[in-house]
């Protein structure tokens, strides 16, 4: 009884473990990426139908053959790409396509990423000259990928609107990418959900927070002695001849270039400053002017009583 309950044990132990190494073995594949030195190529490959998720790993040494003109001669460019994903099936499957990292050194290598039309095959378009690719991954495909050269139809269906065709690009549609497909990294600035960040930080979308600090010089420079206050026509002048404030931005370039806020913030409160001070010289003009009408009347009223007193 002992040895039968161990051989079962040893039987459920070997299944398991098949089972769970279903998935965990490690396919490697070198392939060259020939074509022009500024083209990007696809590179298509089958995914089981299993709906498991699966690892893909491309790389490249940065001195790897490549076309010299990527960089330099001995620094072409290096590449550490992977994305977990799964066959969709006609998105039957749950769609899965995580980009976990896009880095490169020196020069982009991938163009693009992304499944055929009905999920059956990854494609990544890869920069073409000669370029050597590390493939590496549990997708039993990487032994046989395909690279295309041209515009090829990879997936041929009885009705014609469910042909699936690739093509080379020239243009870069995809930025580095780290953490998934929501955080990027380029050239020391992050993007969320921007592929292409310009800033140490760009977001695509709606910032919601309990309080924002924007360091920034201020605009008290309005109370200096020496501040040159614009007067009040050529303040009207200006508006009458450009729609907005002296120094503010016009609609036109807010919505060309967007809002400043440290900027805007200090602008806003120079004009704030200045208000104060274009009300404070108006409050002494009405002083003066109703010391002047008090002065008056006084004056008027002595006449009055010099006129009223004679004879």
């Amino acid at each position: 009884m002992k040895n039968t309950v161990r051989i079962l044990s040893l039987a459920f132990l070997s299944v398991t473990t098949a089972i769970a190494g279903l998935n965990n073995d490690r396919y490697e594949k070198s392939i060259t990426v020939a074509g022009d030195s500024d083209t990007y190529y696809p590179v298509v490959i089958s995914l089981p139908n299993d709906g498991m998720i699966y690892d893909l790993y491309i790389g490249r040494h940065y001195q790897a053959p490549a076309p010299s003109t990527w960089y330099t001669a001995s620094h072409k460019g290096g590449l550490a790409f992977h994305v977990k994903l799964a066959s969709t099936s006609w998105s039957g499957n749950p769609t899965v396509f995580d980009v976990v990292k896009n880095e490169y050194t020196f020069v982009p290598q991938v163009a693009d990423y992304g499944y055929t039309r009905h999920g059956y095959q990854a494609v990544v378009w890869l920069r073409g000259g000669g370029a050597l690719y590390q493939l590496t991954g549990t997708i039993p495909d990487i032994l046989d990928p395909d690279v295309y050269y041209e515009t090829t139809q990879t997936y041929d269906h009885s009705n014609d609107a469910h042909d699936q065709y690739v093509s080379p690009m020239t243009t870069v549609n995809v930025g580095k990418v780290d953490y998934g497909d929501l955080l990027y990294s380029k050239d020391g600035n992050l993007g969320i959900g921007a592929v292409d960040p310009q800033n140490k930080l760009d977001v695509n979308g709606t910032i919601r927070a309990k309080e924002v600090i924007v360091e920034s010089g201020w605009a008290d420079y309005v109370f200096a002695d020496d501040y040159q206050l614009v007067p009040l026509s050529e303040v009207e002048a200006h508006i009458s001849e450009n729609g907005h404030l002296p120094g503010i931005p016009s609609a036109e370039e807010i919505q060309r270039n967007g809002l400043s806020v440290a900027a805007s913030q200090t602008l806003m409160m120079q004009k704030i400053e200045e208000l104060t001070l274009y009300t404070i010289e108006q409050e002494k003009r009405l002083d003066e002017k109703d010391r002047q009408i008090a002065d008056l009347i006084e004056a008027n009223r002595r006449i009055l009583e010099s006129l009223e007193s004679k004879p």
